[in-house]
């Protein structure tokens, strides 16, 4: 947690790649039009929510190349641009356009606590190691005058629903 390291005044800004970069998925990566990119990229800025980060940048790329014959180059993935072309030259908001607007759209002052205790959890293996994660991961914020309230949920189990209970 960023709040647990040893500074004078608490980290509260991430700069990172959101995506899946080329030189890991060598060229294998072909979801970068689905919605599975916007959950991925939903779930981070979750959790940055959540840590109290009050900045973080996304590595975007603003490119108006056609859907119908994607980027080739190998610096410049896909899935990086948040608008593509159709093939009569209209644009195509893509995944990582609709997950950051409707956060940026939710976002109010401050974030509330939220109690997930009852929260499935999801058994995930990276690597060699084995670690739980709620199968729901939430964010809700409250303006500073306390008059308006957003929260935000994902399921992160491709695999079934869930169900979620609100309680004011």
């Amino acid at each position: 947690r960023l709040d647990a390291l040893d500074r004078p005044t608490p980290l509260k800004i991430s700069i990172t790649e959101y995506h899946v970069a080329d030189g890991f998925s060598r060229g294998y990566f072909n979801r970068g039009d689905q919605a599975i990119l916007g959950s991925g990229i939903a779930d981070l800025m979750i959790t940055y929510a959540q840590l109290g980060i009050d900045y973080a940048c996304q590595h975007m790329a603003i490119n108006f190349l056609s859907a119908a014959a994607p980027d080739r180059d190998p610096l410049l993935e896909a899935w990086y641009n948040t608008f593509r072309a159709d093939v009569d030259g209209g644009v195509i908001a893509m995944p990582t356009y609709h997950v950051n607007r409707l956060i940026a759209e939710s976002l109010l002052g401050n974030t509330l606590p939220l109690d997930s205790s009852a929260n499935e959890k999801l058994t995930v293996q990276v690597g060699d190691h084995t670690m739980e994660v709620p199968a729901i991961h939430a964010v809700a914020f409250v303006d500073p005058e306390g008059k308006a309230a957003s929260l935000l949920w994902l399921n992160r189990d491709l695999e079934s629903s869930q169900t979620v209970t609100v309680e004011l």
